[in-house]
């Protein structure tokens, strides 16, 4: 499931939610929101994003599906 997914991923890679956060441009309340099921990643984020944090973001997301 896509919140299991996006905790284990997170904690493989050393990250706290905090760390993640900035990484992906959006609040620490958000991965939490993710990890516990209550929302998801929202695609128009990408559309914010800078190319490294787009690269980041897409690459993250990709290991959790």
């Amino acid at each position: 499931m896509l919140k299991e997914n996006i905790k284990t991923i997170r904690k493989s890679k050393g990250l706290s939610q905090q760390e993640l956060a900035v990484k992906l441009n959006v609040v620490r309340q958000t991965i939490s929101k993710w990890e516990q099921g209550l929302s998801v990643p929202d695609s128009d984020n990408l559309h914010r994003e800078k190319s490294q944090e787009k690269e980041f973001y897409i690459g993250f997301l990709s290991q959790c599906s």
